[in-house]
């Protein structure tokens, strides 16, 4: 995935350099155009669980056009902070009812996996010799649950919870980061539409699939926006992560180092007076070692702390676990994940050439999207099945939307007017929200339905 976007910035570095050779310029375009052809041919375009319009199609887009004149009606009050914010408070209200009233029944299936280690630290089994299938984490709210007395049926509140804070908090951040305050609107349906009504079950019935397991990437992201990439809390986050989510933990921290890499990397560039001038690049790098060396020597406690907790037993399970292969299969030549290598690409792209001129927590927070939108990846790289595109979706949208929003930076630096460049963001975010209620309008009528039964009944689970 790396090598792709390294090869996307190389391809860009030159076109540059043969758009003055006109000849060779335009067999470029020509070649491309080919390839992008065949490379949709070969894939094709299949939204990942989606069953395609239904008869329900007419009534479905005119909720899509009522839903135009509300971005339309948000578009002209969002420069007036006080109306804006009441718009706010409005769309994370009516979040409650979406995420909380359930429109299926738990899998007992798995939520034994969290609740069998729960009862075992409960009769104060040592964490060394409890089987964590899915890390401590959700056993250790398990276990928080139990000891206050309350009911296994309603754990699954614990489970609403969590995606009513993920898409509230994507939603409320990415209004302070993006520069087209509406792209944090489209985003915030979007989330819903993919996240709650994307799947054909509700998505608490797989606790596992929660963002209390998959989506902790938003707590570092939120901590790196406010305090900085080098800040001693961005270490102490990813080492209680090595502890608490063992697996997410290592491969957050993993992506954490490509990060600061990364940007050493771009803020060195160019190296080609590094052996003229070597000692200059040395002394920043010492400089550089420096400011993270708190966060190498805390994330290694971290290590050692989860080493000490619990020995080698769950090291041994998840490697024969691997082993077997159990549900393991490749990503399919139709996936849609094909696609999120070209987002990855284009948005490095965009981030380099115009780092200058973007704020550091804009060019810093789009690294970290890509580089860990990469690493949340590897949870559908093993188990490749479309569905985990969806499970993982909060950060892949956040990274697409991250991408509209930079090339609507860019386009606004340019000569085109301002007016119509708002304008044009404004009706693809409208048409793509039209799109996605089509081909998951099956799914969003059923679960409708069924939320509005549970109303009449006065019950959420």
């Amino acid at each position: 995935m790396f090598l792709i976007i390294i090869s996307g910035l190389l391809i860009t570095h030159a076109i540059t350099l043969i758009k003055k050779y006109r000849y060779y310029y335009r067999l470029f375009i020509v070649i491309s155009f080919i390839l992008t052809w065949s490379f949709i041919f070969k894939i094709n375009f299949y939204l990942p669980m989606a069953k395609g319009p239904s008869r329900y199609s007419i009534l479905i887009l005119i909720l899509s056009l009522i839903f135009s004149l509300l971005v339309v009606f948000y578009q002209k009050i969002v420069t007036f902070n006080w109306r804006s914010n009441i718009l706010t408070g409005i769309a994370v209200t009516i979040l409650l009812p979406i995420c909380f009233i359930a429109t299926d029944q738990i899998s007992e299936y798995d939520y034994t996996y969290i609740f069998t280690p729960a009862l075992k630290i409960l009769n104060s089994y040592t964490l060394a010799n409890i089987y964590f299938q899915y890390d401590l984490l959700p056993s250790l709210l398990a276990t928080a649950w139990l000891k206050l007395g309350l009911t296994i049926n309603n754990f699954q509140i614990l489970a609403q919870l969590s995606f009513y804070l993920l898409i509230t908090s994507i939603f409320l951040f990415t209004k302070r980061l993006f520069f087209y305050k509406a792209n944090a609107f489209f985003l915030f349906i979007i989330l819903i539409i993919i996240k709650i009504y994307g799947l054909m079950h509700d998505p608490i019935v797989i606790f596992q699939v929660t963002p209390w397991r998959l989506d902790l990437w938003l707590i570092l992201l939120l901590l790196i926006y406010w305090k900085g990439i080098r800040h001693w809390l961005i270490g102490l986050a990813l080492a209680i992560l090595i502890i608490i989510s063992k697996n997410f933990g290592i491969i957050y921290t993993i992506c954490y180092f490509i990060l600061i890499t990364t940007d050493c990397i771009i803020n060195l560039w160019p190296i080609q007076n590094i052996l003229t001038d070597w000692r200059n690049y040395f002394n920043k790098l010492l400089i550089v070692i420096k400011q993270y060396l708190p966060n190498v020597i805390i994330i290694i406690t971290g290590i050692i702390i989860n080493s000490l907790l619990f020995g080698s037993v769950n090291i041994a399970a998840a490697a024969a676990y691997r082993r077997i292969g159990l549900g393991f299969m490749p990503i399919a030549l139709d996936s849609f994940y094909w696609y999120l290598p070209i987002i990855f690409s284009v948005l490095a792209i965009l981030l380099i050439k115009n780092r200058e001129k973007l704020p550091n927590k804009y060019y810093i927070g789009g690294l970290f999207l890509i580089i860990f939108s990469i690493g949340n990846s590897i949870y559908f790289f093993g188990r490749s099945h479309e569905n985990n595109i969806i499970n993982i979706a909060a950060v892949l949208l956040t990274t697409f939307f991250l991408l509209i929003d930079l090339i609507y930076f860019t386009w606004s630096k340019s000569k085109y007017n301002p007016s119509s460049i708002r304008k044009t963001n404004l009706i693809f975010g409208i048409i793509l929200i039209t799109l996605l209620l089509l081909h998951y309008g099956q799914n969003i009528l059923l679960k409708l339905d069924k939320q509005l039964v549970n109303i009449r009944k006065g019950q959420i689970i």
